[in-house]
C-alpha cells in the first residue's frame, strides 16, 4: 500500500474515532446542562375501591416522576417511574399506606414530597368505593427533650426537634411523671421552653404536644432536678384556701435549710409577701385559724422561713425565704343561707312576736323584732348561772369575782355555736337610760354579736308590776320600741316551772358595788318580782339575743 493510501486511511480512522467519542459525550453534555427538579406538591390522595389514586402537580424541570410506597412502618419501595402526574396503585383492606414522590431529570433527582398517609378500612361499603380519606401529614420527632439538672435560680431549658408540615408546639408540666396528663404552660408554644427555676420546681416533669390539623403527638416527659444551696428554702406551701364561714382553716409551708429553721407568719390585705403584719405566736410551719368569718375573705397570709447556721454558738450565716402570699376566700355557709330563708319564712307566715320559732344550729329562737332588713332573735332556751353573778340597775356590770354574763355568753355560748357566731351581726345595744352613751363599762355599749335580754327588756315588766313596754334595744341609732311578747313566750316553763327571768332590779344594796339581784317568780298570787339575797344559789335565767341581716 502506497504512502498516499496509508495516510488517507489514517485520517479517516482518526475522524471516525473522534466522531465516536463525540457521539458518546453528547448525552453527558445534555445531563450537565439539566437542572435539578423542584419538589413535588400533592394534589390529592384518595381511595377508589381497591386502588389508591395519587395525583400531584407539575414540578419545574421534572421530566419524569418516581413513586415510592410502603405499608406504614415497613421499608420504602419504588413502585413506579412515569411521566404522567397521576397513578393508581393496588391497596388491601385493613392496611395503612404511605406515599412520597420525587421528580427526576436525567440523573438529577429532586427532593421528596411530603409523605401522605392513606388508611384503608377493613370493610368496604357497598358499591365498591370507600369514603374519601383526606391526606394526613406525618409528624416525626427527631430529638426528644432531655432531663435537666441545675442549681436553684438558674435557667432551665427544654427543647424538642420535629419535622412535619404546619406543626405547632405546646408545653405541659406535671409532678407525676409521664405525658398522660399535665398542666398547660401559658405562652410556652415554641420548640424551646426556658424559665428561671426555683427549688419548688424540683421534681417537675415537662413534655411537649406537637400537632397540626390532622395529627397530634406527645414527646417523652423530661425531669427537672434542682440542686439546693446552703440557704433557707420554702419547698412547698398551701396554694390557696376557700372556706365557708365558721370553719377552721390551716396554712402550711415546708421549709428547708442546713441550720436551725424558724418560722413567722404574716397577714396582709394585698396580694403581696412584703409589708404584712406579723401574727403573734404564729411561729410554726403551720398556722391555724379556728374560725373564719366573711370579713376574713380577701386576706393574704405568708410565712418567712429563717435558716440560722451557727458555729461554736456564733451565728456565721443567716438566710431567709418567703412563701408566696396565700389568698383566703370565705363564703356564706349553707347553714347561714338556710337560716336567713327560715327567718324570712317565719316573718312572712307569722310575723314577729310570735310563738313560732326558727331552728339554727339545733337551737330554737323567737323572732321578736324586724327593722331595716334586720331581724332580732331571742333564744327559747335560757342561758343560766347563779343569781349573784348578775347585777346592776339598767346595766350589766362585773360581779365581785370579775365574772360576767356577757363574757360567759361570748366565750362559751358562741364558741359552741359557730353558725350562730357567724350569722349574728355585731351591733351596739344600750339600755333606755344609756342609749346616748358608748362606754366600755356598759355591756350594752360594747360591740357584741350576742347579748342578753331580760323579761323587762322584752315585756315591759319592771319594778314589780307590768307597765308600758320599754325600749328594749337600740340598733344602728334606730330606736325600736319594745312590744310585750305573747303570754306563751313570756311564761316559758323550764322543767315544769316558770323560768325565773332576770329583770332590771328595783332593789339596791347600801353598797352600790354589790346591788341585789331580782327575778320574776310565780306563786298563787300571780307573777311578781322578788329580790335575790347574795348567797342564794337558786339559778336564774336570761336569754341570748342577736340581730341577723336578712337583706340577702
Amino acid at each position: 500500500m502506497n504512502e498516499t493510501i496509508r495516510r488517507y486511511i489514517s485520517v479517516v480512522t482518526a475522524l471516525m474515532i473522534m466522531m465516536g467519542i463525540f457521539a458518546f459525550d453528547v448525552p453527558d453534555a445534555a445531563y450537565a446542562a439539566a437542572k435539578k427538579p423542584a419538589r413535588v406538591k400533592w394534589t390529592s390522595v384518595k381511595r377508589s375501591g381497591s386502588r389508591a389514586v395519587l395525583k400531584w402537580k407539575k414540578a419545574n424541570n421534572a421530566k419524569k416522576y418516581q413513586v415510592f410506597s410502603r405499608i406504614k412502618g415497613a421499608k420504602w419501595k419504588r413502585v413506579k417511574t412515569l411521566a404522567k402526574r397521576t397513578v393508581k396503585l393496588s391497596v388491601k383492606t385493613g392496611n395503612t399506606y404511605q406515599y412520597k414522590i420525587r421528580g427526576i431529570n436525567g440523573k438529577k433527582r429532586g427532593r421528596f414530597s411530603v409523605v401522605k398517609t392513606l388508611k384503608v378500612p377493613k370493610k368496604t361499603p357497598s358499591g365498591g368505593n370507600g369514603p374519601v380519606v383526606e391526606p394526613e401529614p406525618l409528624i416525626e420527632i427527631l430529638v426528644q427533650p432531655g432531663d435537666v439538672e441545675i442549681v436553684d435560680g438558674q435557667l432551665a431549658e427544654f427543647s424538642v426537634e420535629a419535622r412535619g408540615e404546619g406543626i405547632s408546639y405546646q408545653w405541659y408540666s406535671n409532678t407525676t411523671g409521664g405525658n398522660a396528663s399535665g398542666t398547660k404552660i401559658e405562652g410556652a408554644d415554641q420548640p424551646v421552653y426556658s424559665f428561671t427555676a426555683g427549688i419548688r420546681d424540683n421534681g417537675r416533669y415537662f413534655y411537649c404536644v406537637i400537632s397540626n390539623e390532622s395529627e397530634k403527638i406527645k414527646t417523652q416527659a423530661a425531669l427537672l432536678t434542682i440542686r439546693m444551696d446552703e440557704k433557707a428554702y420554702v419547698i412547698s406551701q398551701t396554694e390557696k384556701i376557700d372556706a365557708y364561714e365558721g370553719r377552721s382553716v390551716m396554712f402550711e409551708v415546708e421549709g428547708y435549710g442546713v441550720g436551725k429553721l424558724t418560722y413567722q407568719w404574716y397577714k396582709n390585705d394585698s396580694n403581696n409577701n412584703e409589708g404584712g403584719e406579723p401574727i403573734e405566736d404564729a411561729v410554726n410551719p403551720t398556722y391555724q385559724i379556728s374560725r373564719v368569718y366573711l370579713d376574713n375573705s380577701g386576706e393574704y397570709y405568708y410565712c418567712v422561713v429563717t435558716d440560722t447556721i451557727k458555729k461554736s454558738g456564733i451565728v456565721i450565716k443567716e438566710t431567709q425565704a418567703v412563701s408566696e402570699p396565700i389568698p383566703l376566700t370565705v363564703s356564706v355557709s349553707p347553714e347561714h343561707t338556710q337560716a336567713v330563708t327560715d327567718i324570712k319564712s317565719i316573718i312572712a307566715d307569722h310575723g314577729v312576736q310570735s310563738t313560732n320559732t326558727v331552728t339554727i344550729a339545733g337551737l330554737d329562737f323567737y323572732v321578736i323584732a324586724e327593722e331595716n332588713n334586720m331581724a332580732l332573735l331571742l333564744a327559747k332556751q335560757p342561758s343560766s348561772w347563779y343569781d349573784y353573778l348578775l347585777s346592776g340597775n339598767h346595766m350589766w356590770n362585773y360581779d365581785i369575782a370579775g365574772a360576767s354574763a356577757m363574757v360567759e355568753l361570748n366565750t362559751t355560748y358562741l364558741n359552741v355555736n359557730p353558725v350562730i357566731d357567724c350569722i349574728a351581726v355585731p351591733t351596739l345595744h344600750y339600755t333606755p337610760e344609756k342609749r346616748s352613751v358608748e362606754s366600755d363599762d356598759d355591756y350594752y355599749g360594747l360591740t357584741k354579736k350576742v347579748f342578753l335580754l331580760t323579761e323587762a327588756d322584752v315585756t315591759g315588766f319592771y319594778n314589780g308590776e307590768n307597765t308600758t313596754a320599754l325600749d328594749f334595744t337600740f340598733h344602728k341609732s334606730t330606736e325600736h320600741i319594745g312590744k310585750a311578747l305573747p303570754k306563751a313566750v313570756a311564761e316559758f316553763y323550764v322543767d315544769g316551772e316558770l323560768a325565773p327571768w332576770y329583770v332590771r332590779t328595783p332593789y339596791t344594796d347600801p353598797d352600790p358595788r354589790y346591788p341585789k339581784c331580782s327575778r320574776v317568780v310565780a306563786d298563787s298570787d300571780g307573777i311578781k318580782v322578788e329580790a335575790v339575797i347574795l348567797g342564794d344559789k337558786i339559778k336564774s335565767y336570761a336569754r341570748p339575743a342577736f340581730w341577723v341581716d336578712i337583706s340577702g
